[in-house]
């Protein structure tokens, strides 16, 4: 089943969401609507527990104006006082119930600083919540009226904090506001209301434009005005944008130019000339031309920055997809020049927002004294392992940061109502780990402190590793763990010439011969009564740490080992044969050199679909042995041939590949390599993940042991060839 990814914006969710089920079957509409239900069934518009954001019945009303100088008024229908179903969170606002001060802002779009007018008068009864107010003579105030004058229809959203709440189990039945109620739901009978905003489309993402033609953002297409561009081009470090793009404009270059084209151009207009030295000046009597300075020596230094900035950029992305974020976020980190170290932090912090970041401390109005417990305890406990920013730490918070298992086992069970003071280490540890304890929800502390601050620490191993498969794999969803199959189009795809009048011919969409599905796999982590006895906190968090990079190297072994392997495909044949030309033969075997990567060319570009049409594959990565990489980095980023005895003679090979040193090609030899398109040009090597989740997951196991409290770390993938057209195999060395 599709759902969102943690972390996942609306947009980037949709357009997702209706690619895939268009791929289904299903017309753009229906997929626009099947994709806004599966939004709306998955998320909370709140930013934390217990705060929760409403979206209005109906239009905001504005009252006609009431004379000269007589500020105008609104009113809000805001809730009808049903349930508020939010697919897995049901609940119903008592409307007797609500709290709210006398007066109270009214915004626009959430903004502190788009001060729209203030409410005043909140009514609340069996025709639901109705909210008034006036609007203040602001900037954006007069900006709402007068849009709303010219018949837009503004919405608004209201922010609604639990008190005060009780759950209805399944079957029970309760009134409220005159209309009876069956459970499961939860009534919400003290609540309160702080603010209400003017929202032009909706509350927060209800609402969201996607354009399904546009591909994902690609942060190697992305204009980066660094310092050391901008002092490659002569302007001062702190240039402005603007400064940047005249001098593009200047240089015949397009303003979305990336920094390696326009490296590449500076590079080729003689970057080692020699420094204009002065003269005269004929034109005035006695006068001189000033010196001019030397043009920098870019090869070396564009080289370098080059480099580094991909390193950087890359990474960020690749934590992102690997942790389930949007790559808007991703992107928003890049452009903030935010370094890769301090990236990981934020996505740790991003991808666990369900929980508060480590060390901040931060709780919300109407949460449990339990919820607090747990959420400073876990957050302490992750400080101590360095993860979060203890500088940012409260005095709350930093006193869990230095409790032991010990500690901690004795004051869950404290809160929960027994005198450890008389209580033996082994058996407040027994204590603590026994069924009964944990059944009263208010004492179930422990297990879901460890639990919390466990995952934490496996996300934070798993987004260290690299994942270079990533570079050449497309990446698809798996709803079950039946085979998967991939797609083909039976006859020509190419499109056919229709006469005038004449019918349009249909192109089939069938299953093709190859097929694979993906595994569920796992460990549990123990954290046993002698653990909490020995006090031995660090052990604990150690396996979660190993598991967590276990994971993203399971899914490195299991692609590399198809590459490793050469399976045998539906047709009969291997992955890499001679009869599909994708595999180096003769003396076209060998290392990376420029004569390899010419053959790699002409057989990529020269391939024939299943159909015998033409079709010129273009490689962009290149996957090579540990012990190529250097080589293969001087050979890519030289301006001149390096293997040419004339410097002039320039290297058609720079830059035009992405370089992506794995160990596990040296497995198979130090000479061999890979070359692959661009994920998603050609069906090739697919990585499913159930449900779409991208990232090891770690649940409480449900059988039950007296000694220990146990965890599943699960993560269910698999990876299998779709097709061979977009790769190229060099052994390096003739069998």
């Amino acid at each position: 089943m599709l759902r969102p990814k943690k972390g996942e914006g609306k947009q980037a969710f949709m357009k997702r969401a209706v690619s895939e089920l268009m791929k289904q079957g299903k017309k753009e509409a229906d997929a626009m609507a099947e994709a806004a239900r599966l939004w709306n069934s998955a998320n909370l518009s709140a930013e934390e527990a217990g705060v929760f954001t409403l979206s209005c019945v109906k239009p905001v009303q504005l009252s006609e104006g009431a004379g000269e100088g007589k500020p105008r008024r609104f009113s809000i229908l805001a809730n009808t006082g049903g349930v508020n179903d939010l697919g897995y969170y049901r609940f119903v606002l008592n409307m007797s119930g609500c709290k709210h001060h006398a007066k109270f802002p009214a915004l626009y779009e959430h903004d502190r600083k788009q001060i729209a007018g203030y409410h005043d008068s909140v009514k609340t009864g069996k025709e639901g919540l109705i909210l008034s107010g006036q609007f203040v003579d602001t900037a954006i105030a007069r900006e709402i009226i007068k849009i709303a004058d010219e018949g837009y229809p503004w919405q608004s959203s209201v922010g609604v904090w639990q008190l005060q709440t009780r759950f209805l189990k399944t079957g029970e039945k309760a009134t409220v506001n005159g209309q009876t109620f069956e459970g499961p739901l939860e009534i919400w009978d003290e609540w309160k209301l702080n603010e209400n905003s003017f929202c032009s489309i909706g509350v927060d993402d209800e609402t969201a434009a996607i354009v399904m033609s546009r591909e994902n953002h690609n942060p190697e297409v992305t204009v980066m005005y660094s310092r050391e561009l901008k002092l490659a081009l002569g302007l001062a470090a702190d240039a402005t944008d603007a400064e940047v793009r005249a001098k593009l404009a200047a240089m015949q270059l397009a303003e979305d130019a990336t920094e390696a084209q326009v490296f590449a151009h500076l590079l080729a207009q003689k970057p080692n000339a020699e420094p204009d030295k002065g003269g005269k000046d004929l034109s005035q009597p006695g006068g001189t031309v000033p010196a001019q300075p030397a043009p920098a020596d870019l090869s070396a230094e564009v080289a370098r920055q080059l480099a580094i900035e991909k390193e950087r950029s890359s990474g960020i992305m690749g934590l992102a997809v690997r942790l389930g974020l949007s790559k808007e976020w991703a992107q928003d980190l890049i452009d903030k020049s935010t370094s890769l170290a301090d990236a990981r932090t934020l996505a740790i912090e991003e991808a666990t927002k369900g929980n508060s970041p480590f060390g901040a401390g931060r709780l919300s109005e109407g949460a449990t004294d339990s919820d607090k417990f747990r959420k400073l305890a876990s957050a302490g406990i992750g400080l101590r392992f360095g993860m979060g920013d203890a500088s940012k730490a409260d005095n709350d918070t930093m006193q869990y940061s230095r409790m032991g298992l010990l500690a901690l086992a004795s004051l869950c069970l404290q809160r929960g109502g027994m005198n450890t003071m008389l209580l033996g280490k082994e058996e407040i540890a027994r204590k603590v780990l026994s069924r009964s304890f944990n059944l009263a929800a208010s004492t179930s502390d422990f297990k879901s402190i460890m639990m919390d601050v466990a995952h934490k620490r496996m996300l934070e191993s798993y987004g260290i590793v690299e994942e270079t498969w990533r570079t050449f794999c497309d990446v698809v969803t798996a709803t079950d763990f039946k085979d998967m199959h991939g797609v083909s189009l039976d006859g020509a795809p190419e499109l056919l010439a229709v006469p005038e009048s004449g019918e349009y011919k249909s192109a089939v969409l069938s299953d093709g011969k190859e097929s694979y599905r993906i595994a569920k796999y796992g460990r549990v982590i123990p954290l046993t009564w002698e653990a909490i006895v020995n006090d031995d906190m660090r052990a604990f968090m150690k396996i979660p740490g190993m598991f967590g990079s276990a994971a993203a190297r399971l899914v490195l072994d299991i692609v590399y080992g198809l590459l490793k392997s050469n399976p045998v495909l539906g047709d009969g044949k291997a992955l890499f044969h001679v009869d599909r030309g994708n595999i180096a033969t003769g003396a076209d075997i060998g290392r990376v050199t420029m004569g390899t990567l010419k053959a790699m060319r002409k057989a990529m570009g020269t391939r024939a679909d299943r159909s015998g049409n033409m079709v010129k594959v273009t490689p962009s990565t290149l996957i090579i042995s540990m012990d190529q990489a250097t080589d293969v980095d001087v050979l890519l980023t030289s301006a001149a041939n390096p293997e040419g005895a004339n410097s002039g003679v320039n290297n058609p090979f720079r830059n035009a590949f992405m370089p992506v040193a794995d160990p596990h090609v040296d497995e198979i030899h130090d000479n061999a390599w890979f070359a692959f398109a661009k994920p998603g040009q050609f069906d090739g090597i697919e990585v499913a993940f159930l449900d779409g989740k991208q990232q090891p997951e770690l649940t409480e196991d449900e059988s039950f042991d007296s000694d220990s409290i146990r965890y599943k770390a699960r993560l269910c993938c698999g990876a299998g060839v779709m097709g061979t057209l977009g790769c190229y195999y060099n052994p390096g060395v003739s069998e």
